[in-house]
């Protein structure tokens, strides 16, 4: 976890160090969260995400934005007369990079990878069985990939759309056996200063 950290602070560095422009902002909006993968039968659930980025410009096409988000994830179900909902919520740290489209300045495209820390695991219920604490059964750190567009209203202002596809199983084997990974849809707003 500290070489992790120590990787994020060198990048950020490192990039401001390179970069001919940097922005700062904040970024927020709705996120529709499910579980991948063969295992997991549960529907979407709606929450939240909200954090803050930098942008490093690379050159005229290319910018570099790492970010710092916490966001609401998980699933529900119905099991029976009751639902159930999984939270499991992260913080995440996306390294991504951004590219101008169809030669203009105000369309990207948006890629690159995604370390999540986990925040909360819990599965509830209002069924009589009501809270069960996941965090033992899920692993500390989720990897995926996120892929997305973003479109500039004008120097501050923006609306994007992000798939965080899960590339890691986010249950520990040994506590629960299901192949579980995070499928998160990101549509929301962000500002610049």
């Amino acid at each position: 976890m500290k070489k992790f950290l120590l990787l994020v602070v060198v990048l950020f560095i490192g990039a401001n160090v390179f970069a001919q422009n940097v922005e700062y902002g904040l970024k927020g909006g709705v996120s529709i969260a499910n579980l991948g993968g063969d295992d997991p039968q549960g529907d979407a659930k709606t929450s939240f995400y909200i954090g803050g980025f930098v942008t490093f410009e690379i050159d005229d096409t290319f910018q570099f934005q790492p970010e710092l988000v916490y966001s609401e994830q998980g699933s529900k179900a119905e099991a029976g007369n009751y639902e159930e909902k999984f939270k499991a919520n992260y913080l995440n740290i996306p390294l991504v990079f951004k590219a101008k489209m169809f030669g203009t300045e105000k369309f990207k495209t948006v890629f690159g990878p995604q370390i999540g820390i986990m925040v909360k695991s819990e599965l509830s219920s209002d069924s009589p069985m009501g809270d069960v604490d996941m965090k033992e059964a899920t692993k500390d750190l989720d990897v995926a990939l996120a892929l997305g567009l973003e479109y500039d209203f004008d120097d501050n202002f923006s609306i994007n759309a992000r798939y965080n596809w899960g590339v890691t199983k986010i249950f520990d084997q040994d506590k629960l056996e299901t192949d579980a990974r995070n499928s998160v849809f990101h549509i929301g707003f962000a500002y610049k200063f």
